[in-house]
């Protein structure tokens, strides 16, 4: 059996996302603890990853932007996409997973526009 070779990671790109401070969720702060961590074992001998290909976006307040955002950092991704969020995660009116950011409203109508979609 032949291994496979390891993937180039500086043909690779991870964007992290953590948020932990909230205007209207419970605040979360074990969440700050694991979005530095995993941007540290990635960087570490153990994954090897070049902190230059590694996006860190703490606490951001809205959606705005980061799906456009998200799309440009990955665009230059040709081996490895990682994609990690760590924080609240609720449904909207329709089911679908959104992803907490510092303005997320709790109410299901509003949770859509004022977080991360999962599906952008």
């Amino acid at each position: 059996m032949t291994s496979s070779p390891l993937p180039d990671l500086s043909r690779s790109r991870a964007v992290l996302i953590g948020t932990w401070d909230y205007t209207h969720l419970r605040p979360v702060k074990a969440v700050e603890h694991s979005f530095n961590r995993m941007f540290e074992l990635l960087t570490s001998d153990l994954c090897g990853w070049p902190a230059d290909r590694i996006s860190r976006l703490p606490n951001e307040k809205e959606p705005g932007k980061l799906p456009l955002q998200l799309i440009d950092l990955f665009g230059d991704a040709e081996e490895v996409a990682l994609f990690y969020y760590v924080g609240h995660g609720q449904s909207d009116h329709n089911g679908r997973l959104c992803l907490g950011l510092v303005d997320s409203r709790p109410e299901a109508k509003f949770r859509g526009p004022t977080s991360l979609e999962f599906e952008h």
